[in-house]
């Protein structure tokens, strides 16, 4: 199998899908050797569909990213169950519980058409120590 040396490491998903808690994982496991971000294009064109926002630009920008195969995308969707219970636990500050499964669900629906390429990994557990081995070990 073909290696690419990594530029971007992109981590999306919905609110409460655990994006900070495995940015700071992966980070401390790779010793900080990427530029890791939080959201990137993806959630741009999530959030336009949502709010009827003008989507062109962010969808272009989108592809740019994602077909650099020196790019890594991360799309963590756990359970909606799990999502609730974070919800339920610790609230959102910005959404409704509603507003967030709208959101889960575009996400959802991206991930199906994401699914097929190399450079993206879709994360639907929710242990945490064997999401980041999926992504590390590669």
């Amino acid at each position: 199998m073909v290696k690419f040396p990594i530029n971007y490491v992109t981590l999306e998903g919905p609110d409460l899908s655990g994006k900070t808690t495995f940015y700071n994982a992966l980070h401390k496991l790779s010793k900080y050797s990427w530029n890791i971000q939080d959201r990137s294009s993806l959630s741009m064109c999530v959030h336009a569909e949502q709010y009827n926002r003008p989507i062109l630009q962010h969808k272009l920008n989108f592809d740019t990213e994602l077909l650099n195969l020196n790019n890594r995308l991360i799309l963590l969707l756990p359970d909606l169950n799990t999502i609730r219970n974070r919800y339920a636990s610790r609230g959102d500050e910005m959404q409704t519980f509603r507003d967030i499964k709208k959101l889960y669900l575009v996400f959802k629906e991206h991930a199906k058409q994401l699914k097929n390429f190399p450079n993206v990994y879709i994360l639907n557990e929710s242990n945490l120590d064997e999401n980041i081995s999926k992504v590390y070990d590669q």
